[in-house]
């Protein structure tokens, strides 16, 4: 679900006409999310793998 919303929103950025610093700001944050939300669920499977 994550991943299509990430889709999602880079297809609404190569669409929509933004602001270049909002652009560069928006996808280092989506980049971001992605590292912690791929992070945790490593963490989690780890987690369930170790009990």
């Amino acid at each position: 679900m994550i991943v299509i919303f990430q889709y999602l929103s880079i297809i609404l950025l190569i669409f929509l006409p933004m602001p270049h610093y909002l652009r560069e700001s928006y996808l280092a944050s989506s980049m971001l999310y992605s590292l912690v939300c791929s992070n945790s669920m490593k963490s989690l499977i780890q987690y369930y793998y170790d009990q």
